[in-house]
């Protein structure tokens, strides 16, 4: 299985084309990159940086459901 990840599709499907046109078939596209699918699945990963991305994720979903509250943009938020 191959998994080639990126921000967007359209700078991954070069590389997916590529691995095709060399006989491969087992090629899966991960958009959004790694990042975001350590935020969406924190249970699959592994590795010193998980829990900063899981962090962030935490912080973006807290001060967008706060972005009504004028009072969250003196607050800096830190997780730990």
């Amino acid at each position: 299985m191959i998994i080639i990840y990126g921000k967007d599709e359209r700078s991954t499907i070069p590389y997916a084309t590529l691995f095709y046109n060399k006989g491969y078939d087992n090629i899966y596209m991960l958009t959004g990159g790694i990042e975001d699918f350590v935020r969406e699945f924190p249970e699959k990963c592994d590795g010193s940086d998980v829990q900063r991305l899981i962090n962030q994720k935490l912080q973006e979903e807290i001060l967008k459901k706060d972005s009504n509250n004028h009072y969250s943009n003196y607050f800096n938020l830190q997780f730990c």
